[in-house]
Order: structure tokens, then C-alpha cells, then sequence
């Protein structure tokens, strides 16, 4: 079953602190890697969430539907411009089991990067 994340948190919450130091720690790939590889499934993953990088959420997904495991950035759903329905409902028509991680501040990174480390390897 293919995997996605959505990993939700304010403005400078930690999304990318968890995502890309903690995260790739434990799935022992460089800091700036995106690209794993874990129990033998093709992972992708993004640290800068999709209202800060400006990405067509929907042509990202379509571009990474070949993986197996996702992981993303969002901004919460309360939260004016946020993306993350439509990545919600993006990732669901793409037949992924989508899970919400949420993160309210970087003392919390090592903590949600475990959470979402379990979920990949379930």
C-alpha cells in the first residue's frame, strides 16, 4: 500500500527541521537527500512546504506517483493559503493512505520525526 504524509505545522513550527534533519537521519540518507530507499520501498520527500515553495501540488504529485512512500509540508487546514486539502485530496485520488502529522514547534522535530519513521516502516 503506498504511503503519504502531510506533514502540518505554522509558519516556522519546524516542518523542515523535523523533515530534514531529523527525518533523514533515521532514514540514513544526506540532510539534503530526498531520494530513500526503506524496506524495500522507493521513498520522496519535501522539506519546504508547498505554500512556501510555490509547486503545483497537483503536478508534484502526479510527478512522484511512482513512489511508495511520500512525504510533504503543509501549512494547517486553518490556516489562510494553505495547500493542504489539496494535497489531502490530491494524494487520496492517487490511492495513497494518507496520515496527518502535525508539529507545533521545533523542540518537537526528534519527537514527530520518530512518529512519522513508524508510520513509513508499517
Amino acid at each position: 500500500m503506498k504511503k503519504a504524509i502531510i506533514v502540518v505545522g505554522k509558519h516556522f513550527a519546524g516542518k523542515s527541521l523535523t523533515i530534514g534533519a531529523h527525518l533523514t537521519a533515521l532514514l540514513k540518507i544526506k540532510r539534503r537527500a530526498r531520494k530513500f530507499t526503506l524496506r524495500g520501498k522507493r521513498g520522496f520527500l519535501r522539506s519546504q512546504s508547498f505554500e512556501e515553495s510555490g509547486l503545483d501540488v497537483i503536478a508534484t504529485i502526479k510527478k512522484y506517483f511512482g513512489y511508495d512512500l511520500l512525504v510533504f509540508a503543509a501549512r494547517p487546514e486553518t490556516e489562510e493559503g494553505t495547500k493542504f486539502k489539496l494535497i489531502h485530496n490530491t494524494l487520496l485520488k492517487a490511492s495513497f493512505d494518507v496520515k496527518k502529522v502535525e508539529i507545533k514547534n521545533q523542540k518537537e522535530a526528534p519527537e514527530k520525526a520518530a512518529e512519522i519513521f513508524k508510520i513509513l516502516k508499517s
